[in-house]
């Protein structure tokens, strides 16, 4: 019964990880290349809850070697891992409701799985012929990247944070970035920058969203948002577009990472969890000592 409660105590300190890293983790400074941005911005916003990920690797790991006559998850345990899954799905529920809020857009991307662009027939009557097909290319590459299923993980990860201020302006500096970005591969793909400037202001004037008319809420990557932002967005689309500064691809290096510490889990785990352990039985007075006394 000790290493199932070892074990619920480990998994609840790693849960508490993401809080603890995200207190220490600063905001990344704009780039000149909105792309270049983006990424340094998506590794950012997920850096607190990369050692959590790396524990839980191990972790489980661990639990696979467990041996089929293991004793069974404690009552507390079961408790304190029921605690954890409805905080992740209330993290998740809060991420949807978060970025459904407005209903459909006016000109932007809808769908988590299967990504669409979307134009409401008012900006569709609004926008000149090279305004449409620029909002086009910046919405094309949204579904390229599938950001409103990324934007939905973003603010999941946000929200498993418990709310910290740095954890929402982490939020808000990659929306951003992601906005810039995508202008510049519309841009990349031929669209001039002035065209999809147009596009964005005519956009913004109409309203950034309207009310779906199915009834049916969605997750959506917009064309037009916030005026500090469609200021910063205009100066650029205005401007030369920036070469794309190298960056390092860490996903792939960071997963390795997760299952080298699961085969490390199943290798050792059950060395080092056995040593905390009887660490832990010998610092309990014995039956025998206690008769003794």
């Amino acid at each position: 019964m000790e290493r199932e409660r070892l074990l619920t105590a480990l998994s609840l300190t790693a849960a508490t990880l993401p809080v603890l890293t995200g207190l220490f983790t600063g905001q990344v400074a704009p780039l000149a290349s909105g792309r270049a941005f983006e990424r340094a911005a998506w590794r950012r916003l997920w850096l607190p809850v990369s050692p959590s990920a790396l524990v839980f690797g191990y972790l489980l790991g661990w639990a696979l070697q467990e041996p089929n006559t293991a004793e069974g998850l404690p009552v507390d345990g079961r408790v304190i891992s029921g605690v954890g899954v409805c905080i992740v799905l209330r993290s998740a529920w809060r991420a949807w409701a978060s970025a459904r809020e407005g209903g459909r857009p006016a000109v932007g991307v809808v769908g988590l799985l299967h990504p669409t662009i979307h134009v409401e027939p008012r900006a569709d009557a609004a926008l000149a012929p090279h305004e449409r097909a620029a909002a086009l290319a910046h919405e094309q590459a949204h579904v390229v990247h599938h950001d409103p299923l990324r934007i939905w993980l973003a603010g999941l990860v946000t929200d498993l944070q418990l709310g910290l201020p740095g954890a929402r302006d982490r939020l808000a500096t990659w929306r951003m970035a992601l906005e810039l970005a995508r202008d510049e591969e519309a841009r990349e793909a031929g669209v001039a920058g002035p065209d999809l400037a147009a596009a964005i202001i005519r956009v913004a004037r109409l309203g950034c969203s309207f009310l779906p008319t199915d009834g049916a809420p969605t997750i959506a990557a917009l064309l037009a948002g916030e005026s500090a932002l469609l200021r910063e967005r205009v100066a650029r689309l205005l401007a030369g577009l920036a070469p794309v500064s190298a960056t390092r691809r860490v996903a792939g290096p960071f997963a390795m990472l997760v299952l080298v510490a699961l085969a490390l889990g199943v290798v050792t785990g059950e060395e080092l969890v056995g040593g905390l352990l009887r660490l832990g039985e010998g610092s309990r007075p014995t039956l025998a000592s206690n008769v003794a006394r």
